[in-house]
This record gives structure tokens, sequence and C-alpha cells, in this order.
């Protein structure tokens, strides 16, 4: 919250001295004050004269009080103290650990353990106004027993109420001849004080009974009916104390129970634009006066004029000499009517404003000038300012201070709330250890420590208009007045309304802290979308060490892997193509995280905060090169938002939602395109699935210190499954421990596509089979094209065979394909066997070489044809010639025909059989089985 332009004196009056109601008889009492400066001190007392002669059995002790500072968990209005007992006596403001001021008041505290203590609880805003209380003690006999009844009185009404009893013989009466002192607590009788036990602020009617004052006059006293003097002890005799550096006057009981017209109420008394006012006030929670007619408009104005005059300092809201200006809420609509801004109802006509002589469109605002109202634009610097709050003192947060430094017993305090004028211009008053004032004489502002006031700081601006109030820029003032920093030294601080869980805008409006950093603007000025940094690292982060916790048990880190495409997959040189992202994430208790979203993605880490952290690091082992992971510009780093935050930490300047590191994870994703070496298993080649690994490895770190863990599934393949030679069938992640080191495998199975084979070798070799086969039925004695088509057919396969073996490796088995071409060059030769088997059969039955057996023998060159022709044998009786032979090439058609027909049964069974097994089966096989072992 920035507020450059605004001229500004703002005071929020809380109770100071109310005015005094003129007609009633004065009556006039004595008004002490402690420590008014604020300044811690253990030398400002008021020690009576005078003591307790005879034991309290039943008494009253009352007095009136105004909270300044609170000095610690204790604040000591009353103590009384004797020799044996420091705490005879007493009453005490107290603050618990959510800084909730209450109040204690005790007989024999420690001598019945609390048991004759009453406490009550004060509301907010009791700072700065007086209060009136009272501790009735009394008594009721029975035989061996004392009834004891104790009420607490405030205001005139009880408030707290306890009843106790006690046997005779241990019933005390408060004990005789010790000393009473207001505003320090006794260590022994008279002294040793403690700094952080003493009392800032004012007393007035003290007094103390030996007797019970019935609920009349108790009430009479809290309404400043009468001055009923304590006739143990009281405070309107001054001759019966002695005080030391503190400040007495006499002021008019009246004005200790009156209402104050400036109480729960910031003024600014400098004149500023309604737009500019209407922001402060807002800020604060606010509302501007809003006039529905002329009645209120002379009640507010009277009102205001009188709270002006109480703070001597109103020079530029004056007009004329009792008349002053200021702005109220209602703005002109363009239907002529006003609007209460608050609840967007219309109040009054345009022409209905009083002693408004010309009327311009432009003039949107009204502002009091004495009895009548005025109209200008909304950003004409023409009037001073009246907000009322919605609570008598609005807590401001102080934000950015370190931890040392806002402890009970430390220089600053966090809350502050707004109460009267310190040098002409606002007062911020913290409830114990600071406050923020504007000093004269630097015409700066000062955060003052009032514990060590040598400890201060200056805000950076020079410029008297602008308030500390928003993220201001300080100046140490003093060698560790903050954070162990030296003299000036620059910081930032936030001075803000905005708590709990809210944001402060540069503008100063408030949103809900959600909403910073969340990629939308939320605020006017676009402030929450600036100052985004997701880590906080401490001061001792070393980015070397591993976040292992407290008790040193080993680390985790959770590996996933989305692989994108196997661009290769390589069978001839027995490697793969992996293309894939590898994420990592651990927690690191060492970090808090800032204002993440539910949405990871926008949790994004820059590649600064990616290399100022510890980063796991891995090993690709089985990788076909040295490689690791790395952290680089291609690698994405965000954070996991998984838990709800933590409480706010006001240590911060800039307000942001924190989350553990140990509970929300940090998450590394990196693409890698990389070749692995796989063992291919090629023994059903074409029909064969493979299993491949990719294996990652924890460097420098035994599984004692670091264990690689699965995330979620732990793989997935997120790319088409069809590939161009194989089918993605299963993918699977294990963790493992190698030589006790972590390591997890990822396996992946794929089939091999086996359409084209069976199209483009099964096929075409089975109808070569075929052919070959067919050339058993040409004529017996016709063994030249027999050959011929047999001898053709095995150079095809010879050539298919030689061809498939070129995109294979070398194996030191035989691939089921092996045994198919084995098969089929084998049955060819078979064929020619037989081919040359029934030739010679032929031979045999003519009794003649093969060669000349057929009519399309070969005869000698050096015969004429017609010479060849007279030498061909009489065929007329060839059937029963070649009888055996056909019955030999009948039956090695049959045989050759059951031969194949058995080979590829058995060939398909193992086949299919190995092609339909489930692809859990493969992830089972060891990959480093003797079969897989390349030659």
């Amino acid at each position: 919250m920035r507020f450059a332009a605004l001229s500004a004196l703002f005071v929020l009056f809380s109770c100071h001295y109310p005015l005094f109601v003129q007609g009633e008889e004065d009556l006039m009492v004595p008004v002490i004050a402690f420590q008014d400066d604020g300044l811690f001190s253990n030398f400002s007392y008021a020690m009576s004269t005078r003591t307790i002669k005879t034991g309290l059995r039943d008494f009253t002790m009352c007095f009136r009080v105004n909270l300044n500072y609170v000095r610690g968990t204790s604040s000591y209005v009353v103590s009384y103290a004797v020799e044996k007992n420091d705490n005879a006596l007493t009453a005490a403001y107290t603050l618990d650990e959510q800084d909730s001021l209450g109040m204690e008041m005790c007989k024999l505290k420690y001598v019945t353990k609390g048991r004759e203590c009453l406490k009550f609880a004060l509301s907010q805003g009791q700072y700065q106004q007086w209060n009136h209380m009272c501790m009735v003690y009394g008594t009721k006999d029975f035989r061996d027993d004392v009834e004891v009844n104790i009420r607490a009185y405030l205001n005139g009404e009880v408030v707290a109420e306890v009843d106790e009893l006690f046997p005779k013989s241990s019933f005390r009466v408060v004990p005789i001849n010790g000393a009473f002192v207001l505003a320090q607590e006794q260590d022994s009788v008279g002294g040793n004080f403690d700094v952080s036990q003493g009392f800032s602020g004012q007393i007035a009617q003290f007094g103390i009974w030996n007797r019970v004052l019935d609920p009349s006059e108790l009430t009479s006293l809290a309404k400043c009916k009468n001055d009923l003097a304590g006739n143990i002890l009281d405070y309107n005799t001054a001759e019966n104390w002695t005080t030391n550096e503190v400040l007495m006057e006499l002021v008019p009981l009246p004005s200790l129970c009156g209402p104050s017209t400036i109480y729960g109420k910031v003024f600014l008394t400098e004149k500023v634009a309604y737009n500019s006012f209407r922001s402060l006030c807002d800020m604060m929670h606010g509302t501007i006066p809003v006039l529905r007619n002329e009645l209120e408009l002379i009640e507010t104005h009277n009102a205001v004029r009188e709270a002006f005059q109480q703070l001597k300092n109103f020079e530029e809201c004056a007009v004329g000499i009792d008349d002053v200006t200021f702005h109220i809420a209602q703005v002109l609509q363009d239907n002529g009517f006003w609007k209460d801004p608050y609840t967007n109802q219309s109040l009054m006509e345009e022409n209905s404003v009083q002693k408004l002589e010309t009327v311009d469109p432009t003039h949107r605002c009204a502002y009091v000038w004495g009895h009548g109202l005025q109209t200008r634009g909304c950003d004409a610097r023409l009037a001073c300012g009246v907000c009322t709050l919605p609570k008598p003192q609005e807590t401001l947060k102080l934000k950015g201070l370190c931890a040392l430094n806002v402890q009970d017993d430390m220089e600053y305090d966090i809350d502050y709330y707004i109460h009267g004028h310190l040098n002409g211009k606002i007062h911020f008053r913290g409830i114990m250890n600071s406050h923020i004032y504007f000093d004269k004489d630097q015409l700066q502002w000062r955060l003052q420590s009032l514990r060590n006031p040598d400890k201060f700081l200056l805000m950076k601006s020079k410029n008297p208009k602008v308030l500390p109030i928003g993220t201001k820029s300080w100046i140490l003032g003093s060698d560790n007045a903050l954070c162990a920093m030296e003299k000036n030294e620059e910081v930032s601080l936030t001075l803000s309304t905005c708590f709990p869980n809210k944001y402060t805008c540069d503008s100063g409006d408030c949103i809900p802290l959600s909403d910073k950093c969340n990629t939308e603007i939320d605020c006017k000025d676009k402030s929450d979308e600036y100052n985004c940094d997701y880590l906080k690292l401490g001061a001792n982060y070393a980015k070397e060490l591993i976040p292992r916790d407290e008790q040193g048990k080993t680390f985790n880190i959770y590996l996933n892997i989305s692989v994108l495409a196997l661009p290769y997959i390589e069978t001839s040189t027995l490697k793969f193509t992996a293309d894939f992202y590898l994420n990592l994430r651990w927690y690191d208790l060492r970090i808090d995280f800032r204002d993440l979203n539910n949405i990871t993605l926008l949790n994004s880490l820059n590649e600064v905060d990616q290399n100022s952290i510890w980063t796991p690091r891995l090993a690709f082992v089985n990788a076909l090169g040295p490689y690791q992971t790395v952290v680089d510009e291609k690698t994405a780093g965000v954070l996991v938002r998984e838990d709800d935050p933590l409480d706010e930490d006001v240590t911060l300047p800039i307000e942001a939602m924190l989350f553990s590191g140990r509970t929300n994870s940090i998450l590394m994703t990196r693409e890698y395109y990389l070749n692995y070496g796989c063992d291919f298993d090629l023994r059903y080649y074409p029909f064969d699935t493979q299993m491949c690994q990719m294996i990652f490895e924890v460097q420098g770190k035994t599984d004692d210190y670091v264990r690689l863990v699965k995330d979620g599934k732990g793989i997935e393949f997120l790319g088409g499954r069809k590939l161009v030679e194989y089918e993605i069938q299963l993918e699977e992640l294990g963790i493992t421990s190698v030589n006790r080191i972590s390591r997890a495998v990822a396996k992946i199975v794929f089939r091999r596509r086996m359409e084209f084979h069976v199209t483009n070798t099964f096929l075409q070799t089975f109808i070569l089979i075929g052919v070959g086969y067919m050339s058993l039925y040409f004529d017996v004695d016709n063994f030249t094209d027999r050959i011929m088509v047999t001898l053709t057919t095995m150079l095809v396969v010879a050539t298919i065979t030689s061809t498939i073996q070129d995109g294979l490796p070398k194996t030191s088995y035989y691939k089921l394909i092996d045994w198919w071409l084995l098969f089929s060059l084998n049955m060819l030769v078979l064929t020619m066997a037989l081919h040359t088997y029934v030739a010679h059969c032929c031979f045999r039955a003519k009794n003649e070489k093969p060669i000349y057996f057929n009519l399309k023998r070969v005869y000698p060159r050096s015969e004429s044809r017609d010479d060849q022709t007279k030498k061909l044998p009489d065929l007329d009786g060839e059937e029963d010639v070649l009888k055996h032979p056909k019955t030999v090439n009948r039956l090695g058609k049959l045989a050759l025909l059951c031969v194949v027909l058995l080979f590829n049964g058995i060939f398909w069974t193992v086949a299919l059989n190995e092609y339909l097994l489930s692809a859990e089966h493969y992830l089972s096989r060891d990959s480093s089985t003797p079969n897989n072992q390349t030659v």
C-alpha cells in the first residue's frame, strides 16, 4: 500500500481524556500515569506509606485503570508483598500466546496454588480505555471450614466468580505489615522490580476496604457517581504515597466515564481528495459518514469539530472560527440521486443538498463545509477526513521483522493500533515493545524500540505526506537494530490490516492470500502477480547435502518414466532408441515453498531456482554412452502442492502462503533421447516378443542414504503402441538394489508384428516349395525339366535366406525362421534327390544311361540329327519299363507331402504358441540367460 500522493495526519482516538460534560458538579480525582512515554522502566511506581495493621479477612479492592502498553505476559497494576510472600495480593494484566488480553486478581497466589485467583478475558480494544475493576472477597464460617466467595467486577458487572472451601486450620488472611506498590511487581518487600512485569498506563480511584461492598456501591463507583474512598487504603490522599517517575493530574470524575467523541475513529487533519481518503478508509475496513438529512449534517459536524479541537492540530480543516470541513461518503449518480456507496441505496436528490449554489455535472462527490454541503470532483483536495472503524482499535500487522526481534522480550511488536498524535502526526502504538511515529527532526517516520530506545529504523522516504502504511523501505538507524544488520542497511517492512491469510496490494487493498500468484489479476494495480518467487531457502541451505530428516532415515526419490516413443528398434545391432521423460520427485524438508497453486504447472521453477537446490543424480546404466541426469535449460521443475499451507509468517515483508517442503514435493522433469542396448532373444524370430530394459542407478550413495521409490505406476507409454515392426505390449518399473546401490529397472515388452514375414517370407518360400513339389508331376523320364525347376527354386530360397540373414545378428542358436528356411531349402534338396533317384530307376529300367532314356535327352554333337533319330530305341513298351520309377515318384510325392505337413504342423504350433504368450510371461524371464547372448 503506497500513498505517495496522500497528505495525511491520521488519528485514531481511543479514550484519551474524554470531554468534560458541562453542567455537572465537578468532582476532581487524581490520575497517576506510569511509563507514560512507553519506555520500559522499573523506576516508575507509587508506593504506599501505609500498610495493613490487621489481617484482612473480608475485603474489597477496586481501581480504575487505563492501559497504555503491556510489559510482558504479566503487567502488575497492584502488588502487595510481605516478608515471606511477595504475592500476597496482586492484580495484573495478562497476555496469552495469542496476544489476548486478560486480568488476573489473586490473594496468596502461590500459597493456595491459585485457588483464590480470578481470571477473566478483556475484549479487543482495551488499550487506551478506562475500565473500573474490583475484587470482592467474602467469607462464611462453618464448624470446621471457611467458605470463600470471590467475585470480579468489570465496570460494575460480575465477570468472574469462584467459591472455595478451606479447613479453618489452613485458611489464611491477607498478612499485615507489607508494602503496597502500584505499577510494579515486587520480588522482595518494596523492591526488586522487573521491567517485564511493570505497568504502562494510568491508575485512578485505587482503594481497599475491609468489608464486602454491596453491588449498588460497586455500580456507583463504576459509573462515576461517587468517589468512595477506601478505609484501609486509597490514593486520594497523596501524602500516603511516595512516587517516582510518574505524571499526576486532577481530572473531573465524569471524564473517566463519559463517552468519547473520538474513540474508534480515524481523522485525517490535512486536506485530501475523496478518492484517496475513501481508499485509505476502506483499507482500514472503516466507513466515511453518510448524511441523510440536515439534522444528521448538524450533529455530525459538531461531533467532528469537537474531535478536531481535542486534536489541537486541525488548521487545514477549519472553516471560519468554529466550523470545519470533511468528506462525506455519498456520490452523485447519473440519475441525479445521491447514493450510499456502502448500501447502494439512493439518499437525496441533487437539489436537496443544502446551501449548494451551483451544480456541475462533473462534481460527483460532496463534503461538509461548515453547516452546509459542497460538491466537487472526486479528485479535488478540498476537505479533511473522518473514518469510523468497525473495531475501536483496528490492529495493523508489521510484517518483515526477524523472528528474534518479535519475541516477548525483544525490541519490536507485530501488532499496532492507531492512537492519538505525536509530533503532529498519527501515532502507531505497539502493544508492548515499540511504536511508530513521525520524527520531526529527521522528517521521517521512525520505528523505535521501547525496550531499547537506541534501536530504531527510519522510513526511507522523507516525504511527510507518505504514511508508513503498506510495503515501505526502511533504513537501520543503528547497528543490530534489526536482524543483526549494520547501520544504514535497507530492509522492506509492511504495515497493513491485511491479516490473517490476506495479501496487501500496493494500492492498500486486501485480497485473499490464495489469490496471489495464481496468474489472474486480483489487485487493481496488478501487484498480486509480482514477487512470485516459489522458493524460500534457509540461510544455511547447502545444495550439496542430501535433505535427510533429523532421524537420518533413508531419503526417498520417487521416480516415474513417461515414454513418448521408441523411434528405432534395431534387431541387427541389438539396440533400441527411447524418447522419454524422466520424472524425479522428492521432499526437501529444508525448504519452505511460497504461494503454491493447486494447478501444479503454475508452480514452475526457473533455471536459477533449479540450480540452487539439491537435485538427484542418476546414471543410465545400460545406455550406450556415459549418460546421467542433468539440470539444464531443457529441465522443467515444478512444485507439487500436496498439503495445506502453514500458518502465516509475519516475518515476511511481502505476504505469502508458506508450504513445508516436508509435505510438499519438488518435481524435476527432463526429456531424454538415448540409445539403449538390449539382449534380444531371437529364437522365435519373427514370432518373437522382446523384453528390453532401461536401468537407472543412484550415483555416489548407497541405499542406506538414498533409495529410489516407484512413483505411482512408475512407467507409462504415451505414444502409439503399434510401431513399424513391433507392437508395445506392456511396461513395468521395478526397484532393486545391486551392490547396495538403489536401482530402478524399466522393462518394456514389445511383440514383433509378423504380417510382413508371413506374406513375404513364409508364404513365398511355401509357394516355392510347392513349385518344387509340382515338378514331381512332370514325366518321370523328363529329368531335365524336373531338375531345372528344382534348382531354380533352390536358388530363390537361398537368395531369400541370404537376404534375411544379412538383416539379423549372428547368434549361437537357430532362430525359428532359420529352421523354416533350412527346411525349405532341404525340401528342395530332397526333391532334387528324388528326381535323381527316379532318373536312375528309369535308366536301370531301360538298361541305358540316364541321358538317353528320354526323347528330350542330349546326344553327342558329332552325330547328325538324322543319325540320332535312327538310333532312338523302340518305346512301345516303355510304360511297363517305367512302372518302377513311377512308383518311386508316387511314393516320393506322398512322403514329401507328409514331411511338409508334419513340419508345418510342428512349426506353426511352436510359433503361434510363442506368439500368443501373455506379455507378463516375458517380464519374469531372466534377460541374462545364455540363450540371449550374442556371438
